[in-house]
């Protein structure tokens, strides 16, 4: 139930399947296309990234198979177009097809310059072709220059992000997501989907074409970020809260998270009566609520507010920690000791090595996820308390299994948190996670369930419905409370993909989508007509456990944002309804210079509750007058 999906292979026989119902008129969203469409392997995805013919066999199937669906005019979402022309771009590449990726690259983007990746990797493919062996890498710096020369300062964060990547690149370390987890998974079904046969060319192209010559590429990314220092600052100083503000009324805050309580003891009020041993003390129907409620990743109760460190792992958390500290310095562009340690750590990886060090660093990302939210929900409140309901889900894959019986059982989970959470008189309630159709189809294969894929599709799409039926009604049940909802980062259309809870739309939900320092569209943002607003999901400074600090990004660090804005409006109002509250985050969200996305705008928000405040006075004001003068006259 991660909202990172694992990409999906297929080749071999290269047996193509295609639903007939794609050659028709009708038109096929997201969800049907991964029950539709799917390639069969006759050999592990690990022996077949070493043959080329093999490589070269997925990548035409690709190709025929993405341009029938396309020509068929069978794809009604704008978002699932852009990705088959990426599946497009990557065979093309594959097969040596240059002036196609090109054209198929701008078409995956919608603009005239494509991503700067391809850009790059494609410039550099032509010069090296026309260049004898001696003098291909002065050919191909020189083509990477020459791309890189064309963008302006406005495309530094572009070039930031695409360092980051290469600064981790390392061949050896995708030969181990291969082995460790592309040939599992084609063990248990061959017959894969679109993503797995993309993600299969997409890392070819980064061992055989890119990563070769990793070293002209960071240095020409440097050469350029050195002669386009730091321009303009981030566009959220001034939308934020104004430095006068001052606290007038109390809050109470749900992070639907597991946290370190230690850190926020000051903002946790727990109830005398019910300590952590198992009982319901106080015969108020939650048990172990002393300072909240705590869920394990099979959705059963646990006096555990933070999801506990294994023994495996916990010599390496400090580890982790600094390893993720040097991914967020590498987003912003720096280069320190941490973005050393990452890097040289990464690299170092055998193949062999890297499950154990994936598996490690998932358990600490979801360890230290939710102090990361809460931290940025509650930052500046000093008056407010912290409710956790802590909710877990598996950092191994597969995890526990997402069946009839786990949808009853996360059914019963949302309802007795959302009834613990107005019964601690909760405003405002961070949701920094969720799940689509997609992952729970992707536990129902990893455990050898409905091995067909139509069918398998069908059960996750009931199981699905089982629990966002559940959720809706948990929430709708709870009208006093706002519950802020992350978009995710798939980079998808939500309302296609299915997801929850982010596709519920109830007056008292709001969903929130990632956008970058400057307001624009986050590159991992997923998006869709069930997304309200937009706030800073990239490089967000925040607390782990244990009291150090990390930049991290993701919608998950965008929706605390929004919470933390809520919080502050019910603050200095704090007899604002939950439709009032939603309304007024809503209308005050205003885009950025050369970006369309509503963004969050606190200065505004508060400005409007404001003049509504006027408004309604002097509404009441004349109503009270008006009999008084009537009878004078």
């Amino acid at each position: 139930m991660s909202t990172a999906a694992r990409c999906s292979l297929v080749v071999g026989a290269c047996l193509f399947l295609v639903h007939p119902s794609l050659l028709g008129p009708q038109q096929v969203g997201a969800r049907d296309l991964s029950a539709q469409l799917v390639y069969r392997l006759d050999v592990a995805p690990s022996a077949m990234i070493a043959n080329p013919e093999k490589m070269q066999m997925l990548a035409n199937v690709v190709e025929q198979r993405s341009a029938m669906i396309l020509a068929s005019g069978a794809i009604d979402d704008e978002a699932l177009q852009r990705e088959i022309f990426a599946s497009r771009r990557a065979a093309a590449l594959v097969l040596g097809k240059l002036a196609d990726a090109a054209r198929f690259d701008r078409a995956a983007t919608s603009s005239t310059t494509g991503t700067l990746g391809a850009d790059l990797l494609i410039a550099a493919l032509e010069a090296a072709g026309k260049a004898t062996k001696s003098a291909r890498p002065e050919a191909i710096r020189h083509a990477i220059r020459g791309r890189l020369n064309l963008r302006t300062a406005e495309h530094r964060g572009e070039v930031i992000a695409l360092r980051r990547e290469l600064a981790l690149a390392s061949s050896a370390f995708r030969m181990g997501e291969i082995s460790g987890f592309a040939d599992p998974e084609w063990q248990r079904n061959p017959e894969v989907r679109q993503e797995f046969a993309h993600g299969m060319l997409r890392l070819w192209i980064e061992i055989n074409l890119r990563n070769p010559h990793l070293a002209i590429y960071e240095s020409e990314l440097d050469r350029w970020l050195s002669r386009h220092p730091e321009g303009a600052n981030s566009i959220w100083a001034q939308r934020g809260a104004p430095d006068n503000w001052r606290e007038e009324h109390p809050v109470t805050i749900a992070v639907w998270d597991g946290v370190d309580r230690e850190q926020f003891a000051h903002l946790l009020k727990g109830e005398a009566g019910d300590p952590a041993n198992g009982k319901d003390d106080d015969s108020d129907g939650f048990v172990d609520e002393f300072e909240g409620l705590g869920f394990d990743e099979h959705f059963s109760p646990t006096s555990q507010m933070l999801t506990p460190v294994s023994a495996s792992i916990a010599q390496s958390v400090p580890s982790y920690e600094r390893y993720m500290r040097g991914l967020g310095e590498l987003s912003v562009g720096l280069d320190s000791a941490d973005v050393n340690f990452a890097r040289t750590w990464r690299r170092s990886l055998s193949a062999a090595g890297v499950v154990a060090f994936e598996k490690g660093y998932g358990h600490y990302s979801q360890y230290s996820h939710g102090t990361r939210v809460a931290d940025v929900a509650v930052r500046g409140l000093t008056k407010a308390t912290l409710v956790p309901v802590r909710i877990s889900f598996a950092y191994e894959s597969p995890g526990p299994v997402l069946d009839e019986a786990a949808a009853q059982r996360f059914v019963a989970m949302v309802e007795t948190g959302t009834r613990y959470m107005r019964h601690r008189g909760v405003r405002v309630c961070n949701i920094s996670w969720g799940f689509t159709v997609r992952d729970i189809e992707d536990n129902l294969n990893q455990h050898g369930l409905e091995r067909d894929a139509a069918q398998r599709s069908r059960r996750a799409r009931a199981i699905f419905g089982t629990m966002q039926a559940g959720m809706a009604r948990a929430i709708k049940q709870s009208p006093d409370i706002l519950f802020v909802v992350s978009a995710g980062n798939a980079g998808q259309n939500i309302d296609y993909a299915g997801d929850l809870p982010g596709t519920i739309n109830l007056p008292n939900v709001l969903t929130v989508g990632a956008a970058d320092e400057q307001g624009r569209l986050a590159s991992f943002a997923s998006t869709g007509a069930s997304v309200d607003l937009y706030a800073l999901g990239t490089n967000v400074d925040a607390m782990v456990p244990g009291g150090g600090r990390l930049r991290s990004s993701g919608a998950s660090l965008a929706a605390p944002q929004v919470v933390n804005a809520a919080a502050r409006l019910l603050n200095m109002r704090p007899n604002l309804t939950t439709a009032e509250l939603a309304s007024i985050l809503v209308k005050s969200a205003k885009p950025a210079p050369n970006a369309e996305l509503p963004l969050l705008h606190v200065v505004a928000a508060l400005e409007l509750m404001s003049k509504q405040r006027k408004a309604a006075s002097h509404f009441r004001i004349d109503h009270a007058i008006r009999p008084m003068w009537s009878q004078l006259q």
